[in-house]
This record gives C-alpha cells, sequence and structure tokens, in this order.
C-alpha cells in the first residue's frame, strides 16, 4: 500500500501527493517510528533517514540505543543514550540538549538538566539561550550555588567564573574563604573572610563594600558597617554616595553621633571634621566639652559648654550665637541691635572667625599629631 509501511520488506510512502521510496521494514510507519529495524521518518513534507532503533520516535528520544531528533523542522544528529529526551534530560550517559532551536553537545552525566545543575558530575548549564561549559561540582546550580567545590554563577547573561567556596552565593558572601560579589552586572573581586556581605558589613576582617554601584575598600574591622559607624575599630562611612574615611570611633554613626572619642559628622554632602566629645551632635550643642555646630550649610567653630545652643544661647558658660547666617560672639545681641550695627556686626564677625578657624585648625593639628604618634 502506498499510505502506510508494509508488513515486511519495502514500503514506499505516499504522504502529501508525492511517493517517497525507501521507507523500510516491518511495520515502518512513515508518520512515526517502527516497531523494529531501521526506520526513515516522514515528516512535514520530508523524508529523512538514519533515524534508528527500537520504537525510535522523531519527535523525542528512543528507549535505547541512538535517536536523532526531529524537532522544529531540522533534523538533529547525535542525541544519544536510554531515554534520552530532546526537550528534557536523559536518565544516564550523555545527553545532548535541544533548547531554544539548537542542538548543544556535551551537556554531562546523570540527571544533567540544561536548565540547572546536575546531581553529579559535571553540568555544562544552558541559560538564555548560550550554553556555558564548566559549571561544575555535585549540585552545582547556575542561578544558585554549588554546595562544595567550585560554582561559577551564572547571573544576567553571563558567566562568571571563580565564585569559590562551599555554599558560596553570587548575590552574598560565602559562608567561608573568597567569594567574589556579583552585585548590580558586575563581579567584584575581594570581598573576603567569614560571612562577609555585599551589602553590609562581615563578621570579621575585611570588608570591601558595594554600595550604589562601586565598591570600595577599606572597610575594616568587627561588623563595620557601610551606612553607620561599626561597634568597634574605624569606620569609613559610605553615605550619599561617596565614601569618607576617617570617621572613627566606637559606635560612631556619621549621621548622628559618637558615644566616646571623635565623630566627623557628616550633613548635608559633606563630612566635617572635629565634631569632639561624648554625645556631641553636628546639630545643637553637645552635653559636654566642645561642639562644633553645623546649621544651614556651613560648619560654625567655637560653639561652647554645656547645652549650648546654636539658635539662642547657652545655659551656662559662652555661647556663640547664629542668626540668619552670621556668627555673633554677643549671647545678648537682639535682632534691633544687629540691624543698627550691621557692618561693625560683619567686621566683628569675621575677625572672630577667622581667630576661631586659626586656633581650632592649630587644636586639631596637635590633636591628630600626638593621635597618630
Amino acid at each position: 500500500m502506498l499510505t502506510f509501511g508494509g508488513t515486511a520488506g519495502t514500503c514506499s510512502a505516499y504522504s502529501g501527493s508525492t511517493v517517497h521510496y525507501g521507507v523500510s521494514e516491518v511495520n515502518c510507519n512513515a508518520h512515526s517510528g517502527g516497531t523494529a529495524r531501521i526506520c526513515n521518518a516522514y515528516i512535514r513534507g520530508t523524508v529523512h533517514y538514519r533515524i534508528t532503533e527500537v520504537n525510535c520516535s522523531a519527535h523525542r528520544g528512543g528507549t535505547a540505543g541512538i535517536c536523532n531528533a526531529y524537532i522544529r523542522g531540522t533534523v538533529h544528529y547525535g542525541v544519544t543514550e536510554v531515554n534520552c529526551n530532546a526537550y528534557c534530560r536523559g536518565t544516564a550517559g550523555i545527553c545532548s540538549a535541544y533548547i531554544r532551536g539548537t542542538v548543544h553537545y556535551g551537556v554531562n552525566e546523570v540527571n544533567c538538566t540544561a536548565r540547572r545543575g546536575g546531581t553529579a558530575g559535571i553540568c555544562n548549564a544552558y541559560i538564555r539561550g548560550t550554553v556555558h561549559y564548566g559549571v561544575t561540582e555535585v549540585n552545582c546550580n547556575a542561578y544558585c550555588r554549588g554546595t562544595a567545590g567550585i560554582c561559577s554563577a551564572y547571573i544576567r547573561g553571563t558567566v562568571h567564573y571563580g565564585v569559590n567556596e562551599v555554599n558560596c552565593t553570587a548575590r552574598r558572601g560565602g559562608t567561608a574563604g573568597v567569594c567574589s560579589a556579583y552585585i548590580r552586572g558586575t563581579v567584584h573581586y575581594g570581598v573576603t573572610e567569614v560571612n562577609c556581605t555585599a551589602r553590609r558589613g562581615g563578621t570579621a576582617g575585611i570588608f570591601s563594600a558595594y554600595i550604589r554601584g562601586t565598591v570600595h575598600y577599606r572597610v575594616t574591622e568587627v561588623n563595620c558597617s557601610a551606612h553607620r559607624g561599626g561597634t568597634a575599630g574605624i569606620c569609613n562611612a559610605y553615605i550619599r554616595g561617596t565614601v569618607h574615611y576617617g570617621v572613627t570611633e566606637v559606635n560612631c554613626n556619621a549621621y548622628c553621633r559618637g558615644t566616646a572619642g571623635i565623630c566627623s559628622a557628616y550633613i548635608r554632602g559633606t563630612v566635617h571634621y572635629g565634631v569632639n566629645e561624648v554625645n556631641c551632635t553636628a546639630r545643637r550643642g553637645g552635653t559636654a566639652g566642645i561642639c562644633n555646630a553645623y546649621i544651614g550649610g556651613t560648619a560654625l567653630y567655637g560653639v561652647t559648654e554645656v547645652y549650648c545652643s546654636a539658635h539662642c544661647r547657652g545655659a551656662a558658660g559662652i555661647c556663640n550665637a547664629y542668626i540668619r547666617g552670621a556668627l555673633f560672639g554677643s549671647p545678648v545681641l537682639t535682632l534691633e541691635e544687629l540691624n543698627r550695627d550691621a557692618s561693625i556686626l560683619r567686621t566683628a564677625m569675621a575677625l572672630f572667625l577667622f581667630t576661631c578657624l586659626h586656633l581650632k585648625y592649630c587644636w586639631n593639628v596637635q590633636r591628630l599629631q600626638r593621635r597618630h604618634y
């Protein structure tokens, strides 16, 4: 008969108004695989030779031997081994994956899927249209992490090699060893030490902070947070797009105050050094010692003594009042007095400010020299 395969010998298939010769062997059906021996499949108007072995279907892998998959209008040769499915995975041996219109060879080992890591051996990950070779080791998932050995992370369209050590994830620090952090489209190497995360300080050792698109090195010491002061040692503050070095001492917060030692205040886009002494805030007078007030975009030095408010006057000692853009030395001046004698006050203010700045500069230099030497 011309329409179906013969019961024995040779059958010339008749499909789509053309006779195709050479479709051969027992129960050989022109539209699907034969039950035995060799079947040349007739699919979508063409005879394709070489589709071989028992129950070899043109659309999926054969149950045994070699099956050349016919998918999306083309015969692809070399999809091999038991139950090897061109869309999914082979249960054993080698499976050349057919995904998104291309056959990729070399996706290897038991239960090795094209979309995620295999359970054993080597798996070449097929993700987002490309086969990437070298994603290695047990349960190594290209999107996540490997439980052991080396995992080359595939994130946002690129394979990045060298993300190393047990449970080392591409998005955050590994639990041990070295983790090269992959954040916002770039791999940054050198984020080191146990539990070192890319967004906040590590629990120990050195942390290179990655914030707002740049890796900043030198953020150091235990629990040193990139956004605020560390609990101990030195913390280089990263605030509003810039790393500012030298914000020092225990619990020294760049926005607020340090509980002890020196706190360099970061307010409205600038780091101002020399805001000194316990609980000394940058916006108003400190409870003790010296507080340099930062008001209206400028650091005014010399606002001194207990509870000295920058806007009015101190409850004790000397308070240099800051009123409408100028620093005035008298705590009892009124606005009427200032308006009557503005030129004299401006001159006095300039001289006073120059003297205070000069003395403050000398004092800071001496203190830094004593601190470092």
